[in-house]
């Protein structure tokens, strides 16, 4: 990923993909890591439960714990980044029954087994999964530093952990 003005990074892109190295070029890095904030407190909380949407579709407290860590990782990336008007109107409305819905309609529009996919890339036997913790133990620590708390992503990493020693 190059970020930074289109017309300086898009060329440099196409000029790297052209040569055979995927890139992409983004306006802001600032969207990517609003999009994992979501993203990997979600990925968390499914390897909690076996990587089944239907059992994290039971599980209303998971669901909670999980949109509660997500909030904070906007609010470091917020406070970091400087966010894009989409996530200021968008970080109120992460709650559980969002991350619901996200499992539920993902799979509608992919053609591809989503919890095998999520399973194989973010689960234990990837390197990802650590980055995964990395993540969240990163913005929970800066969460804690800047007044966030971090209290919910310490609690969703710490289920993570008891969840990969019981299986």
């Amino acid at each position: 990923m190059l970020a930074g003005p289109q017309a300086l990074t898009a060329p440099l892109a196409s000029a790297l993909c052209g040569g055979g190295l995927p890139c992409a070029s983004v306006a802001s890095v600032a969207d990517l890591v609003f999009a994992d904030a979501i993203l990997l407190p979600l990925c968390a909380a499914l390897s909690c439960v076996g990587w089944s949407f239907s059992r994290f579709k039971a599980d209303a407290e998971l669901r909670a714990l999980a949109a509660a860590a997500a909030r904070e990782c906007i609010f470091v990336a917020q406070r970091s980044a400087g966010p894009s008007l989409m996530w200021r109107l968008l970080a109120p409305f992460v709650r559980g029954w969002l991350l619901c819905l996200i499992v539920m309609v993902a799979p509608l529009v992919l053609p591809f087994d989503l919890e095998a996919y999520l399973a194989h890339h973010f689960g234990a036997k990837r390197g990802v999964s650590g980055q995964v913790d990395l993540f969240l133990t990163a913005f929970a620590d800066e969460a804690k530093g800047g007044g966030a708390g971090g209290g919910r992503l310490h609690e969703l990493q710490r289920r993570r952990t008891a969840c990969a020693k019981a299986s």
